[in-house]
């Protein structure tokens, strides 16, 4: 039976302001986590999985004053980077589960999980309509969720979020999954770095190639990380979320993609992010992210 650690990170903590092109705050999404990991659910993941759970509530941002909002969102992120690291350490996981909340969580579990396999080559997979890659100088909302993922390429331009990233990536072990909608600075990056990225066209016109991508990512690392946000789904599908993509991707298209994760059997970990609850009819949104928890299972391998 598998083994799982199932983080609950309770937070709006990287949407303190409206989302670049929304009209309102993610009021809500902090309360993703206990939506998706209902009784119900839970005990179906127990069914099959021996299950630790781990709640971690991140601070209010509306508490927060904006001069103090980077160092707040890095001293909470070493905190829960810090506590997830330790309990991997003392107790044998065949694999993590980080249910968000919005995107920002991703920098500090990452964070742990870096640490944690820091004699390992991780590679890491994001299913996602926004690449997360702004400086905090070129980021149009000021919202951290947007940047959680430059600091672990390069030098980071906040200070305080720099400082607590002691490990780097290799760019060429990152893959985007998901129709892109991203700014210029993010374009200039992805390019820079020649980040590799499968959208819905490449889906619909070579499936062997999609394929052979992710397997060829998996192949040269030694465990995948998956980072989840719910809006790689077409809103007409996931539309309980931050922002919407009208032209995301279908549900077929993803668990394609899913497939050869799987087979590659070197999944470790997942996050699952900005599932809102509050919103309206966020019923097939709540049910769209314990679909894709569901389907990552077989991959925990003990």
């Amino acid at each position: 039976m598998n083994h799982l650690l199932i983080a609950k990170a309770s937070s709006r903590l990287g949407m303190k302001f409206i989302p670049h092109g929304g009209v309102e705050l993610n009021l809500g999404v902090e309360t993703g986590p206990d939506a998706v990991l209902d009784a119900n659910f839970l005990q179906k993941i127990e069914q099959t999985n021996s299950v630790d759970l781990f709640d971690y509530t991140f601070s209010d941002p509306d508490h927060i004053d904006a001069k103090t909002y980077y160092p707040i969102i890095a001293e909470e992120s070493a905190a829960f980077a810090n506590e997830l690291e330790h309990m991997l350490e003392h107790k044998k996981y065949s694999g993590v589960i980080t249910i968000g909340g919005d995107h920002g969580v991703g920098y500090a579990t990452f964070l742990g999980l870096l640490r944690y396999h820091k004699n390992k080559k991780v590679g890491i997979i994001s299913f996602d309509s926004h690449a997360d890659l702004h400086l905090q100088k070129t980021s149009p909302s000021g919202n951290f969720h947007g940047m959680w993922l430059r600091p672990f390429f390069e030098k980071f331009d906040d200070e305080s979020i720099a400082s607590v990233v002691n490990v780097k990536i290799d760019p060429h072990n990152f893959l985007y999954v998901g129709n892109l909608i991203i700014e210029e600075e993010e374009v200039r990056f992805i390019k820079e770095k020649n980040i590799a990225t499968i959208d819905s066209k490449m889906i619909e016109a070579d499936i062997t190639g999609m394929i052979k991508k992710i397997a060829d990512l998996c192949a040269n690392v030694d465990v995948i990380h998956v980072t989840f946000d719910v809006d790689v789904f077409k809103q007409s599908i996931v539309s309980a979320t931050g922002t919407p993509n009208p032209d995301g991707f279908e549900v077929e298209m993803v668990t394609q993609c899913i497939k050869p994760i799987i087979d590659s059997g070197k999944l470790f970990s997942m996050d699952l992010v900005e599932v809102n609850p509050k919103k309206e009819n966020s019923g097939p949104t709540i049910a769209i992210g314990q679909m894709i928890i569901e389907q990552f299972l077989p991959g925990f391998q003990s």
